[in-house]
């Protein structure tokens, strides 16, 4: 029977890590033969395996310095294993001498376990992720040569363009292959037809844009060329989701009609599930020249995705599409003045928001890992000291240096390895939570989980960590002094050197540990600042829910303005309710709608540089249902008929913005650049936070919706008693005036805020938990060095107390010795936190990166916590009997 050669990277590993001076080959055919002899009896995983630990150690033991004065025999035959060499026999003999040690000690090996698993799981869970975001190939085609194309006004990079802009950019370019367009936001649509009608999200694309990515439909066909112009029948592909959702996952409904807003539209494909960047939209349309969104050059509501040419860089096409900007500028200046395309790279654009949040998390798995290892090395420090008597029994009976490195490295790459497994465990409760945290937009979210290059790192991770941890304990216990160790009576000690090393390392875990709280505090405090900020209505006892209606029988504005209007008031008479009204777009839970505008008398020197507004359309008792103060002048209501002069009420912040210190009521402001609107305003009201809580309220104008009318409103009902008990009213409510429309994303405003502010709350709970894991692993390090230290010097202790000393002298000493190395930490600690702390300042809101009272306070906590650390080992020695002490002399 021919038995195959062992793994040819191990010999290759092995033959590069040798020293110079040492030739590999004869160590090699040991380790040959030994391999065959064990391929002869056990399973070809099983012989690898063996041969490649066999390797690695074999590599580390010959790397060691201290050791390349003493050179082997290279050449030493398999009948006389030279202890570097070894056998595959005695690798097992060292793993089950290690199980056993460790079965020995129950409690120390579930700590280091512990301590292992806590380290690597954290860090396999943060390489999965980043792997998975921001290193792993996008799933298209050629990414590398995809674009990001958004508006720039004034060297800004935010913002859209219009969609005859864009068109203009896809025939007057020769750098990009395809541009294809994407309008920015999604809308909600109506689907009728079925049992009941439903309301779902609707994204309008350019016909090329799938093809051009390389993402193929599941079923069915993708869109072509031709389906975006007015004279083409309308047509949909269908998520996946909504597919599944719906449809039940027929493979037949392709070719079926889809009524959307009572328009018929086929559908001709359905595409597959995992298009993030897209957001995951129900269904998809074929923009069309004839619609509100791409029927003019105003509207800014558009953003594209370009392939590059073979050979042209992102600067070229930048220049290129600079001239082609500044030619729309000189042919509609109404409109184009100042207004550009910015190109970035695809994958820089889907990862920028999510960047800081991920760098700041694995920044502190990092900080936990070094937190663990310190701890872990200190554990085996001390652990090594008390085996000495074993190590120089060991030594004495013929073991050498190397077969004691050998085995203590075993044990610790063993602890590492169950370590490493618990992990993997670990890791993937981890990966939940941060697919949470991360935007849907980002590469791979949707999808993060451990796989086999996962594994492999989670493996190399736990190889490397059990060897980093174990070499210097190991090689400090190979040193043992055998004549003293063995000296009948005599104590185990330890040295001056490792008394400083596990000194070294509690200062490094506390000064990390520091690091990571004073972050974690920051984070909470910004937190805290957010959640108390004023959003400038009263949220509490609030329900919202989103009422669409069909384009096809709610054509004209009369038509919209009655029901809404009519909704407003049967929705305020029902029982239960105190006050009922309705919004175009609900605070906090969407920005956006805003428009140029300027007051009359106060106009901008040039109009390219006026302002913007968000523009709201509201009923009558809105202000009511949402208690938003009516400051001056009145609000609006049924009065403001269609044919009536358009009036507004404007907020704080515009006033503060075009109109400072004086009273708006009376004036006139001018909405709109190429067709501006004399509008009069009636009333102010207080300023209200429409974006977001950590954002500076924004200038808005409110409408009646007699006069500005908006098919899709969100309904505020203000309860007496627990906002969901009106849900049903609200449902019936609607279904009395239409059946057909359907009622969605029902929320308490108080869910709406909550949810708005999810993200920091959970990344400030991460971090948190993170730097409650150092603190604790650091406090247990502190704990572990100073319990060893009462241990080793009880005989001590015992002859101060025999002598006279106090149990306050003894108490003071040992304190004073744990404290000493904690303020060294605090100090160091709070150095580095004043250095990476100020990488947070993008996610903190109302605190600066380095808040002194932040820094005492958590410093603070941290002396605490260690203070009652060391009280413990303390209060031990100060109760040393000293008849007991030194009853061994």
């Amino acid at each position: 029977m021919s038995i195959k050669r062992p793994p040819r990277f191990a010999e290759s590993l092995l033959r590069k890590l040798l020293p110079r001076g040492i030739r590999g080959d004869g160590v090699i055919g040991d380790l040959r033969e030994e391999y065959v002899r064990v391929r002869t009896r056990r399973a070809a995983f099983t012989a690898n395996l063996l041969y490649c630990a066999n390797a690695i150690l074999i590599s580390v033991q010959y790397s060691l310095p201290h050791w390349r004065t003493k050179k082997p025999n290279p050449r030493a035959t398999s009948d006389q294993h030279h202890p570097w060499t070894g056998s595959v026999e005695t690798l097992l003999q060292d793993i089950r001498i290690a199980v056993r040690n460790l079965l020995k000690r129950p409690g120390f090996t579930l700590v280091v376990v512990a301590t292992f698993a806590v380290g690597i799981g954290g860090t396999v869970a943060m390489f999965s992720a980043l792997n998975s975001a921001f290193l792993a190939p996008l799933p298209y085609d050629d990414p590398n040569r995809l674009v990001f194309c958004t508006g720039r006004n004034r060297e800004s990079t935010t913002g859209f363009l219009s969609a005859w802009d864009l068109f203009d950019y896809r025939e007057q370019n020769d750098v990009f292959e395809p541009l294809e367009l994407i309008r920015g936001f999604d809308v909600s649509v109506t689907i009728t037809g079925g049992e009941r009608p439903e309301r779902v999200t609707e994204r309008e694309i350019s016909t090329g844009l799938f093809s051009m990515l390389g993402v193929a439909p599941l079923i069915g066909r993708d869109f072509v060329r031709g389906e975006e112009e007015v004279e083409a029948g309308r047509v949909v592909l269908l998520s996946y989701g909504f597919w599944q959702r719906r449809f039940g996952g027929e493979p037949d409904v392709v070719g079926n009609t889809l009524m959307i807003d009572d328009r018929p539209h086929t559908i001709v494909g359905v595409m597959p599930a995992g298009l993030d960047f897209l957001r995951e939209a129900d269904i998809w349309t074929a923009v069309r020249r004839d619609t509100g969104w791409g029927s003019s050059r105003g509207p800014q509501n558009w953003y594209a995705i370009g392939r590059l040419r073979d050979g042209v860089s992102i600067v070229q096409a930048q220049e290129q599409v600079n001239v082609i900007g500044q030619r729309l500028a000189e042919e509609y200046p109404e409109t184009n003045a100042n207004r550009g395309m910015h190109l970035t790279v695809f994958r820089e654009r889907l990862v920028r928001g999510a960047r800081p949040m991920f760098l700041v998390l694995a920044g502190a798995v990092g900080f936990v890992l070094l937190v663990a290892c310190a701890n872990l090395a200190g554990l085996l420090l001390a652990r090594g000291v008390t085996r000495s008597g074993e190590m120089a029994v060991r030594s004495a009976l013929g073991a050498s240096r190397g077969r004691l490195v050998r085995l203590l490295l075993t044990e610790s790459v063993l602890i590492a390895g169950f370590g490493g497994l618990l992990g993997l465990f670990l890791s993937h409760w981890l990966l939940q939570v941060l697919k949470q945290l991360a935007p849907a937009s980002l590469p791979g979210a949707r999808g993060f989980g451990v796989d086999v290059t996962a594994l492999i790192f989670a493996m190399a991770v736990s190889i490397a960590m059990g060897l980093l941890v174990g070499l210097v304990p190991a090689i400090r216990s190979a040193n043992a002094n055998i004549a003293g160790q063995l000296s009948i009576g005599r104590r185990i000690s330890d040295s001056l050197s490792g008394t400083r090393l596990r000194g070294t390392l509690v200062v490094a875990q506390v000064t990390l540990s520091l690091v990571l709280l004073i972050g974690s505090g920051l984070l909470m405090r910004s937190f805290w600042q957010l959640q108390s900020v004023d959003p400038g209505f009263e949220a509490g006892g609030v329900l919202t829910a989103e009422v669409a209606l069909p384009q096809g029988r709610y054509s004209s504005g009369v038509e919209v303005s009655r029901f809404f209007g009519t909704l407003s008031e049967q929705v305020a008479d029902r029982p239960g309710v105190v006050a009922a009204g309705a919004i175009s777009r609900l605070p906090i839970a969407s920005g956006g709608g805003d428009w140029p505008v300027y007051a009359e008398d106060n106009p901008p020197a040039d109009q390219s540089e006026g302002g913007s507004a968000f523009t709201r359309t509201v009923t009558d008792g809105y202000f009511e249902a949402m208690r938003i103060p009516l400051l001056t002048g009145r609000g609006l209501g049924i009065d403001d008929a269609r044919d009536a002069p358009i009036v507004a009420v404007v907020d704080e912040a515009w006033v503060d913005r075009f109109l400072p210190g004086e009273d708006p009521v009376g004036r006139n402001l001018v909405l709109g650049n190429t067709q501006r609107r004399v509008i009069r305003i009636v009333g102010l009201v207080g300023r209200v936070h429409g974006f977001s809580l950590s954002s500076n309220p924004f200038p808005t104008m409110y409408f009646s919706v007699n006069q500005w009318p908006r098919r899709t409103m969100s309904l505020v009902v203000r309860a007496a008693s627990e906002p969901t008990s009106v849900t049903s009213t609200v449902r019936n409510a609607v279904s009395e005036i239409d059946p057909n429309v359907p009622v969605a994303k029902i929320a308490t405003m108080t869910d709406v805020i909550s949810i708005s502010i999810a993200q920091p709350r959970r990344t400030t709970l991460l971090l948190g938990a993170f730097a409650t894991v150092a603190l604790l692993l650091a406090t247990l390090g502190l704990y572990g060095v100073l319990a060893f230290f009462v241990n080793q010097r009880t005989h001590e202790l015992g002859v101060r107390v025999a002598l006279g000393a106090g149990s306050a002298s003894v108490l003071r000493l040992v304190m004073r010795r744990g404290l000493l190395l904690v303020g060294i930490g605090l100090l160091l600690g709070i150095a580095g936190a004043a250095t990476s702390t100020r990488f947070l300042q993008s996610m903190l809101f109302g605190v600066g990166s380095t808040d002194a009272l932040t820094f005492v306070v958590v410093s603070l906590v941290l002396l605490a916590v260690a203070t009652a650390a060391c009280l413990i080992p303390a209060l031990r020695a100060a109760r040393v009997d000293p008849l007991t002490a030194l009853r061994a002399e």
